[in-house]
């Protein structure tokens, strides 16, 4: 999921928090869903092929240690977010949690980043209490290391002779050269500028850098452009998005199912055409082995012991 998104995503959720208590639900392994009392429940899949959070609620049992573990100390309100730069990293703050048994302030480190993802529960001191998968910046009981900030202008705050000249600098085809100068733009938004600009595929020139600069800043105030649902509200033009790709990830693995059943059928039929090619063969020289048995059952009277022909 882009930075600007996030963004987006945070600029919409910031306004209602503090939230009620929370509790979560989990419909996968890698799938948790935050219900938030007074706020939009949050679904934050971290599928390294598509990491991203979007509102809806599901259910699900804890499936996983970690699991177990988000269940029993996710408990508080949320009161806070917080997003490094236009990074792909969402922090979610909770505070602590009343009942029976009550559980301290946490918070949730979501670090959407692709075959990277992950998800990291730290407490108060900022130390690695659980997490998804351990990596070097994510060993338990050791502080939290931060993803390297990355050195990028914020498009939000730049004009559009100064994104064109960022661009232009780069020396990059389009989608790469806005990749790499500007925060929280990724391939899906990039891409989708440059569709708006009409600019997709072709070298920069300083025209067509003007008009890609124009399409980066529609974009960068106004991210759900970029996914095309139709709708301006950010929540449900991303839900729409990501249910999109969902059925399109579910079609593409039916898709696959079939051709594996099919490549099976197919090898299998050959194999069965090159047994029925042997068999041909063989019997065309059935006759010959025939003659050959006449002649042995007809010579078998001058058979000694030890003799190999005849």
């Amino acid at each position: 999921m882009e930075g600007l998104l996030i963004a987006a995503l945070r600029a919409q959720l910031d306004p209602l928090l503090p939230s009620g208590p929370t509790w979560c639900s989990f419909p996968g392994p890698r799938v948790i869903c935050l219900h938030l009392s007074g706020a939009p429940d949050l679904i934050i899949d971290l599928d390294p092929k598509a990491p991203h959070l979007r509102p809806g609620t599901a259910p699900g049992p804890a499936r996983t240690p970690f699991q177990q573990m988000l269940e029993a100390r996710l408990r508080g309100p949320l009161v806070a977010t917080a997003q490094p730069q236009l990074d792909r990293v969402l922090i979610l703050r909770f505070d602590a949690g009343q009942g029976f048994v009550s559980s301290p302030p946490v918070e949730l480190v979501l670090e959407l980043v692709g075959q990277r993802a992950n998800a990291l529960v730290l407490d108060q001191a900022g130390v690695v209490r659980g997490a998804l998968r351990q990596t070097s910046s994510a060993r338990l009981g050791a502080p939290y290391a931060p993803l390297p900030a990355q050195d990028k202008a914020d498009p939000r705050a730049q004009d559009v002779d100064r994104i064109a000249q960022k661009l232009l600098a780069t020396g990059l085809p389009p989608e790469r050269s806005i990749v790499q100068a500007l925060d929280g733009f990724g391939l899906i938004l990039a891409s989708a500028a440059c569709r708006l600009a009409q600019v997709s595929g072709q070298e920069l020139t300083p025209e067509s850098a003007r008009q890609l600069a124009e399409a980066v800043q529609a974009i960068a105030h106004k991210p759900q452009l970029a996914l095309e649902s139709g709708v301006d509200d950010i929540l449900e033009a991303l839900e729409r998005h990501y249910a999109q790709v969902a059925e399109q990830a579910r079609l593409a693995e039916l898709r696959h199912q079939v051709r594996r059943g099919l490549e099976q059928e197919i090898k299998l039929l050959h194999a069965k055409l090159a047994d029925c090619q042997r068999t041909r063969s063989s019997a065309a020289e059935a006759a010959t082995y025939q003659r050959y048995g006449d002649l042995l059952l007809a010579c078998a009277h001058l058979y000694q012991p030890g003799t190999t022909s005849l």
